[in-house]
C-alpha cells in the first residue's frame, strides 16, 4: 500500500471518525418517547427473547439508536456506529475516486458525516454501495448493501424500508440493464440469507420471522392517518424543489443519472412520506438530512454536467429549508461545531467516569417515578404491564416487566396490530397485573385523564384490546395517579350485538340509540373519494374528529383514526377517567376537508354485555358520575360598545366579528356569599370557556381566564383557539378547561372569560358559554 493509499484509506477515516464522533448522551427519561432508550437496552442486556413478540416502528436492534450504560450496550454500539462510518468514507471515497479533489473530498465528507446519524450513515452505506457496484461490479458491494439492509429492519422500520426500497430499485435497474433472469434470484436470495440469519442469531429459531415483517408492514399502512400534524405549507416552495429536482435527469441526459433516479426514486417517496406525515421538525429535518445525502452523493457519483447539477442542488436545498420553517416545534439549523473530539476522549479514555455520569442523569429523571407502596406490595414480584406507554416506573420500582406485542397504545392502528394485544391479554403469557396511568405527560383538552396523543381519546386507540382488558382483568385499587389492575382467576366472556345502523352526514348531529347498563360503541365507515385517495397516497390524509355531545350539553372532541374507528369508538359510558362518567346522547363528524371525502358514514352502533364491568360500578363505586355543574348567570357578560356582528352565524341571528388586537364580550362573575357558599363543599373548582369559532388554522386569538382583585390580575391563563380550528371555511367548536384554585374564589374577586384576537385576520364567534364544574 502506497503512501497515498494510507492518507486515503486508514488515516483520512479515522480522522472524520473522531472529529465528527457524537455524543449518544445515553441516558432515559420519562414520557412517551423518554423510555424508549431503555426498552430496547433492556431486551438486549437482558434477554432479546424478552421482546421477540414486539411489534414496534423500534426493532430488537433499536438500541443501537439510543444505546445505554446497561452491559456492554454502550461499547458494542460505539464499535458498530464506527464501522457504520468506516464504511461509508471508504465506499463513499471509492465512487468519488477524484484524486486531485482529495481535499474537497475530506471536507465535504466531515460536514456530512457531523450530522448523519446511524440512521442515515446505513441509507448512505446501501446507497453508495449499490452506486460503487454499477461501476465495479464487485461481489462485496452488493453483499455489503445486503448486509446493511438486512440489519436495517431490526434497527427501525423506517431506515429498514428505506434500505430496502433502495436494494430492490437496484435488483430492478440491474435487470434492466443486463437482462439476467439469474440475478434478481441472486440479489433477492442474498438479501433473504442474511435476513434470516440476524434472526437466528438474535433468537436461535426462526419462529416469528415472518410475523415481525407482517408487523412492519402493518406499522407502515396507516401511519399518515394516525400519526399526522397539520402545518400550513408553502406548496410554491415544495413545488418549485420537485420542479427542480425533476429537471436534472431531463437536462442531464446521462445513464448514471437514470441509474442514480431509478435506485433512489422510491426511498425518496417514502422518506416523503414519512417526514411530512408527522412534519414536526424532528421528522422534517430528517427528510433534509435525507435530501442532502441524496444530493451529495449524486454530485460526487457522475462525471457530466458537475456545475449545473451542483447549483440545481443547492437551490433544492435552500427551497426545501424554506418551507421547513413551518413544521411544528421549528428551530434554526444549527452548524457542526466539531466537538467529536471531546465525545471520542469521553467515550474512549474516561469510559468509566462518562458511564457513571450518564446513569446518574437517568436516576435522577426517574426518580419522581416512584409508585405508591400499597401498590407495591400488591404487585411484588408478580408479572406487569404498564399502560399506556411511560416504562419508566419499570426500572425505577424494580417491576417484573412483561411486554404487550405493541409496546404503546397509540401505535396499534389497525385491526391486525390491535389484535396482536388483544390476544395477548387473553393468553397465558398475560401479565398478573397492569399499571394505569392516569396523570400523564400528555393533557386532554376536553378535561378528562383517558387521553391519547395528539388529541386522540384513549379508549378508541386499540378497541378490542380494552375489551379483551375489560374481560380479563378487574380494578383492584384507583389512586390520583393510577388504576391497578389485576387478572381475574375466571375471565367474563363479553358479548357483541348490534343494536342499530345508520348513514350520517359531516357536520350533523345524530342520536344515540338508549342502552342502559351495557357498554356501547360506534364502528364507523369513513371513505375517501377518488381525490382523497390520490392525496392520501401523495401526501397524506385528512384529519377526522368525533363530536361527542354529553347530556348536560357539553361537547367533546377527539381525533380519530379511520382503522380502528372500523372496530369501534367508545361511546358510553363515557369515561373521564375510572371514576367520572358521562351519558353521550349525540355524536358528529367532522373532517379537515370533505370534498375529499365521501359524503356519507355508514354507522353501526354495537352493545356489549360484560357482567363484572356493570358489577364493578356499584361494588367499587368505580365509575360513578362525581362532577356536579354549578350554574352561574350568564346576564353577567359584559357588551362591549364597538361589538360588531356579522349574519355569517353558527346560531341564529348573528355571530360576533373580532378584528385584530380586540377583545370579545366578557364573562364577569363576581364572588359573594352565594358563590361561596356553592362551592363551600367542594374540593376543587373546574372553569371551562366553550363556544364556536370560523378562523384561519393559525389564527392567533385566544381563550383567556383571569382572576382580579381590586383592578389588580391575579391570575392569567390562555389557550390557543387555532388548535381547535379543523377546516376554515366551517365553524370549529373550542373549548378551555382550567382548574381554579379555590382560594381565589374569595368574596371581591372578578372571574372573567374572554377571547383576545392577536392576529391580523378578524376571527367570527358564536355561542359562548362559561361553566363551572366541582368534584365533590
Amino acid at each position: 500500500m502506497n503512501k497515498t493509499a494510507i492518507i486515503d484509506y486508514l488515516l483520512l477515516p479515522f480522522l472524520i471518525i473522531m472529529i465528527t464522533f457524537p455524543d449518544f448522551n445515553p441516558n432515559f427519561n420519562t414520557g412517551i418517547d423518554g423510555p424508549l432508550p431503555w426498552v430496547f437496552n433492556y431486551f438486549f442486556s437482558e434477554d432479546l427473547s424478552i421482546g421477540k413478540d414486539v411489534v414496534f416502528p423500534h426493532g430488537p436492534l433499536a438500541f443501537l439508536l439510543y444505546p445505554l450504560p446497561m452491559g456492554s450496550n454502550l461499547i458494542f454500539a460505539g464499535v458498530f456506529y464506527c464501522l457504520v462510518k468506516l464504511f461509508f468514507i471508504f465506499s463513499f471515497l471509492k465512487l468519488s475516486n477524484r484524486k486531485d479533489n482529495a481535499l474537497f473530498d475530506f471536507v465535504l465528507l466531515l460536514i456530512l458525516c457531523s450530522f448523519l446519524d446511524i440512521q442515515l450513515l446505513m441509507i448512505g452505506c446501501v446507497l453508495v454501495s449499490l452506486l460503487n457496484y454499477f461501476k465495479s461490479p464487485r461481489i462485496h458491494w452488493w453483499v455489503g448493501a445486503s448486509i446493511f439492509t438486512a440489519l436495517a429492519f431490526f434497527i427501525k422500520s423506517y431506515v429498514g424500508i428505506i434500505c430496502g426500497l433502495l436494494y430492490f430499485s437496484f435488483i430492478g435497474i440491474d435487470f434492466i440493464l443486463s437482462r439476467k433472469n439469474i440475478n434478481p434470484l441472486k440479489y433477492f436470495g442474498t438479501l433473504i440469507i442474511f435476513s434470516v440469519l440476524t434472526w437466528l442469531l438474535m433468537y436461535g429459531a426462526p419462529s416469528g420471522f415472518f410475523r415481525y415483517f407482517q408487523g412492519v408492514a402493518q406499522l407502515a399502512s396507516d401511519n399518515s392517518a394516525a400519526a399526522a400534524y397539520y402545518p400550513e405549507n408553502n406548496w410554491w416552495l415544495l413545488s418549485s424543489c420537485f420542479l427542480l429536482l425533476g429537471i436534472i435527469p431531463v437536462l442531464c441526459r446521462d445513464k448514471k443519472i437514470f441509474i442514480f433516479f431509478g435506485i433512489t426514486i422510491l426511498a425518496f417517496f417514502a422518506a416523503w412520506k414519512h417526514g411530512m406525515a408527522r412534519e414536526d421538525i424532528f421528522h422534517v429535518r430528517g427528510l433534509f438530512y435525507f435530501l442532502i445525502l441524496l444530493l451529495t452523493v449524486l454530485n460526487i457519483y457522475i462525471n457530466k454536467y458537475e456545475k449545473l447539477v451542483f447549483l440545481i442542488s443547492i437551490s433544492i436545498l435552500s427551497l426545501f429549508y424554506a418551507n421547513m420553517r413551518n413544521a411544528i416545534y421549528f428551530n434554526e439549523l444549527k452548524l457542526p461545531f466539531f466537538n467529536g473530539v471531546n465525545h471520542f476522549y469521553d467515550f474512549v479514555f474516561k469510559h468509566r467516569e462518562y458511564k457513571d455520569y450518564h446513569l446518574n442523569i437517568s436516576r435522577q429523571h426517574i426518580e419522581k417515578q416512584k409508585i405508591d407502596n400499597d401498590i407495591l406490595e400488591r404487585v411484588g414480584d408478580s408479572s406487569i404491564d404498564i399502560y399506556p406507554w411511560d416504562y419508566s416506573y419499570l426500572p425505577s420500582n424494580n417491576l417484573n416487566w412483561k411486554p404487550r406485542p405493541v409496546i404503546q397504545s397509540y401505535a396499534a392502528y389497525t385491526t391486525w396490530l390491535d389484535r396482536q394485544n388483544s390476544l395477548h391479554f387473553e393468553s397465558g403469557s398475560a401479565p398478573e397485573f397492569i399499571l394505569w396511568e392516569m396523570k400523564k405527560f400528555t393533557s386532554d383538552f376536553n378535561g378528562g385523564f383517558l387521553e391519547s396523543i395528539d388529541g386522540r381519546y384513549l379508549l378508541n386507540d386499540e378497541p378490542e384490546t380494552i375489551i379483551s382488558i375489560l374481560e380479563h382483568y378487574d380494578i383492584v385499587k384507583s389512586t390520583d395517579r393510577f388504576t391497578l389492575f389485576q387478572r381475574k382467576n375466571t375471565p367474563q366472556q363479553s358479548k357483541k350485538t348490534s343494536i342499530d345502523r345508520g348513514v350520517v352526514e359531516w357536520n350533523e348531529w345524530y342520536g344515540i340509540p338508549r342502552n342502559d347498563n351495557n357498554l356501547m360503541r360506534l364502528k364507523i365507515d369513513i371513505e375517501k373519494n377518488l381525490i382523497g385517495k390520490m392525496k392520501s397516497f401523495l401526501y397524506k390524509d385528512e384529519e377526522n374528529f368525533i363530536y361527542y355531545k354529553l347530556s348536560n350539553g357539553e361537547i367533546l372532541k377527539y381525533k380519530i383514526v379511520p382503522k380502528n374507528a372500523k372496530d369501534g369508538l367508545w361511546i358510553n359510558p363515557f369515561l373521564f377517567d375510572f371514576k367520572t362518567t358521562g351519558n353521550i346522547e349525540s355524536i358528529m363528524f367532522r373532517n379537515s376537508n370533505v370534498n375529499l371525502m365521501s359524503t356519507k358514514i355508514k354507522l353501526e352502533f354495537e352493545m356489549i354485555e360484560l357482567p363484572a364491568f356493570i358489577e364493578n360500578q356499584d361494588a367499587q363505586d368505580s365509575l360513578k358520575d362525581k362532577i356536579k355543574t354549578l350554574e352561574f348567570e350568564n346576564s353577567n357578560w359584559n357588551e362591549f360598545e364597538n361589538q360588531t356582528f356579522e349574519e355569517d352565524y353558527f346560531s341564529s341571528p348573528y355571530a360576533y366579528k373580532l378584528n385584530s388586537q380586540e377583545y370579545s364580550s366578557s364573562f364577569n362573575l363576581k364572588v359573594d356569599t352565594a358563590v361561596i357558599s356553592k362551592i363551600s363543599l367542594t374540593k376543587s373548582i373546574r372553569m371551562k370557556f366553550q363556544g364556536w369559532a370560523k378562523a384561519h388554522k393559525e389564527t392567533g386569538a385566544s381563550a383567556i381566564l383571569t382572576v382580579e382583585r381590586n383592578n389588580e390580575l391575579i391570575f392569567w391563563k390562555s389557550r390557543r383557539i387555532n388548535n381547535y380550528i379543523i377546516n376554515e371555511d366551517n365553524w370549529s367548536y373550542f373549548q378551555y378547561q382550567q382548574d381554579v384554585p379555590k382560594e381565589l374564589f374569595k368574596e371581591g374577586n372578578i372571574i372573567k372569560a374572554y377571547v383576545w384576537n392577536t392576529d391580523g385576520e378578524m376571527i367570527l364567534l358564536d355561542d359562548l358559554k362559561v361553566k363551572f364544574s366541582t368534584m365533590r
